[in-house]
């Protein structure tokens, strides 16, 4: 197939078939059409050419969805997974008096799976919770198995794969603060209540993590911690 510039406002069809593939530039076309003519072999019917016709067709289709305007997204195909039948969680609901869609649990109801701490965020609670928080979970492999895949999934850019505090996110340069090391004298002597308190309500410049990591998980994340890393026999 040829691509050739015509400098002409037209070319003339002829009835044995054209030769080349000819698109006339927009400056030479008065009418701001484009062109398109197809070389004889490619307008005999076979499998090929169906396969050639559809791929121009999915193109076309494609570029038509495009928009330079910033303003607009310009056609959608497909667009269920883009309008929702369900209310956004942040868009007013006729539903209800307050109009709003996202509701709060009736009182006195807990998640499952998230029974609420009587322990706030302060030193003493802390204390407290290393006093009377005891891990219920042995060290099994399938408890270290568990305690492992969720300390590379939450830990690990901060703590770092040994546990020493030197993961990426401090390495890189995108923290400027050190994480704790966790194999040290001092956290081996911290009692895995206050660990547990930690993670949950966080200490430091540590984020709590209470709301992403269900407690059964933390108690595991212990058990590697103690096991793995601190060599804990």
């Amino acid at each position: 197939m040829i691509v050739e510039k015509v400098h002409a406002p037209s070319f003339p069809l002829s009835r044995g078939g054209l030769k080349r593939l000819c698109i006339l530039p927009r400056d030479k076309n008065p009418t701001g059409s484009l062109f398109i003519v197809l070389h004889p072999i490619f307008l005999k019917p076979s499998p090929f050419n169906k396969l050639i016709y559809l791929s121009v067709i999915i193109i076309l289709i494609s570029l038509s969805a495009c928009d330079r305007d910033n303003n607009s997204t310009g056609y959608t195909y497909f667009p269920d997974m883009v309008d929702s039948r369900a209310y956004e969680a942040y868009s007013e609901n006729p539903n209800f008096a307050d109009r709003s869609t996202m509701r709060q649990p009736p009182e006195g109801t807990i998640a499952r799976g998230y029974m609420p701490l009587p322990y706030t965020k302060d030193l003493e609670d802390r204390t407290l919770a290393g006093k009377e928080l005891k891990n219920p979970y042995d060290y099994t492999e399938e408890n270290l198995a568990r305690g492992k895949v969720m300390f590379e999934r939450i830990c690990f850019n901060c703590h770092g794969p040994h546990g020493d505090g030197k993961g990426y996110l401090y390495t890189s340069g995108l923290f400027p603060f050190p994480p704790a090391s966790l194999v040290n004298r001092k956290v081996d002597s911290i009692p895995d209540g206050e660990i547990f308190h930690t993670i949950t309500y966080g200490y430091g410049v540590m984020g709590a993590h209470g709301s992403i990591v269900r407690p059964d998980d933390r108690w595991k994340i212990i058990l590697y911690i103690r096991k793995e890393l601190q060599g804990i026999k």
